[in-house]
């Protein structure tokens, strides 16, 4: 169940300032025209201008930057990445966090694989029914969990993020919050 990948950070953030510069790239060297001419033979270059201007890169957040009410734009909902793309409730979305926060004190010792897991999914268990007003086992929604690992025990890290979603990674356009569904 522990999906956090400390290592992951460097990579995901040299993808992306890597597909920033091919973007950038592409659009100087290849700029759009506004050429009212119908013949496409005239340029053999391609243009950006078919797909859209260019616009602001999308926000993207860590999991220390979640809270409860977040929606999300997730590719796999078994997969929880490191950075997510939050949305308005009201837009197709994947995922909603209904909790995120430190559930350990500083100075524990980390207790172990099993005690993290279960103290883990009892807190998602509580939050969920609160948030959704049912609880899980009871719900059309499932929820995952994104806890420490033995290594980001030791770098201080003690929070735990719980998300709801749909089975099979169904998209919503609104909020799960007192749904009791």
């Amino acid at each position: 169940m522990a999906n956090h990948y400390p290592g992951d950070w460097l990579g995901i953030i040299a993808c992306s300032a890597t597909a920033m510069l091919v973007a950038l790239l592409l659009y100087f060297v290849f700029p759009p025209t506004s050429s009212t001419s119908s013949d496409s033979s005239t340029s053999s270059a391609p243009s950006l201008a078919a797909s859209g201007p260019l616009t602001e890169p999308t926000v993207q957040l860590g999991f220390d930057q979640l809270k409860p009410g977040d929606c999300l734009q997730v590719p796999d909902v078994h997969a929880i990445p490191d950075l997510f793309t939050p949305v308005p409730c009201t837009q197709p979305h994947t995922m909603e966090v209904f909790f995120r926060g430190d559930v350990w004190p500083q100075s524990l010792a980390y207790p172990g694989d099993k005690a993290v897991i279960d103290q883990a999914d009892a807190r998602c268990v509580t939050a969920f029914t609160a948030y959704n007003g049912i609880p899980p086992d009871q719900s059309v929604f499932s929820y995952s969990e994104n806890i420490p690992s033995s290594d980001s025990w030791s770098s201080g890290d003690r929070s735990v993020a719980c998300f709801a979603y749909e089975l099979g990674g169904a998209r919503r356009e609104h909020s799960i919050k007192g749904s009791r569904q």
